[in-house]
């Protein structure tokens, strides 16, 4: 089990935060062969294939479910969610993140991009688009734990 967290960055333009979030990884091993069976939880569940590449290198392709609304039944206080199709194409080498994206096709962060220490440097940047189509910008460092970003209209 792994943590895989995006990439959480302040917009200066309006003083939001976009890209927050985590997911809770199980990478499960195949019978035979160097590929294991992917899943990807957080707001969601994700599954697929992780293919063993070279230099320890794995790609992970999946697709499921996230939720794109949350609520609290007044009377059970059970929280309720709706749910609709999601994707997500990982590069990790040795369970570290290294590029993530993802597709959520009713989330306000349609899609994302996460470039997670490039190089092996300490910082990082995001990409993103929201349900109205706008773009992102964001630039991240290893001991922030949040960057800054901007939007573009």
């Amino acid at each position: 089990m792994q943590l895989w967290p995006t990439q959480g960055s302040l917009i200066l333009n309006d003083g939001t935060i976009h890209n927050n979030g985590e997911s809770i990884v199980f990478k499960v091993p195949l019978p035979f062969t160097d590929h294991r069976l992917f899943f990807r939880g957080g707001i969601g569940i994700e599954a697929g294939l992780s293919l063993n590449l070279r230099h320890a290198l794995d790609l992970s392709i999946a697709v499921g479910q996230q939720s794109y609304s949350r609520r609290i039944d007044p009377e059970t206080e059970l929280e309720e969610a709706d749910f609709d199709w999601s994707g997500s194409l990982w590069l990790d080498r040795d369970g570290a993140v290294l590029v993530g994206l993802t597709f959520d096709r009713r989330t306000d962060r349609r899609v994302a991009l996460n470039v997670l220490r490039p190089g092996g440097l300490a910082v990082g940047g995001c990409f993103l688009l929201d349900s109205r189509g706008r773009p992102y910008l964001g630039i991240t460092g290893k001991s922030l734990g949040s960057g800054a970003g901007v939007r573009f209209e």
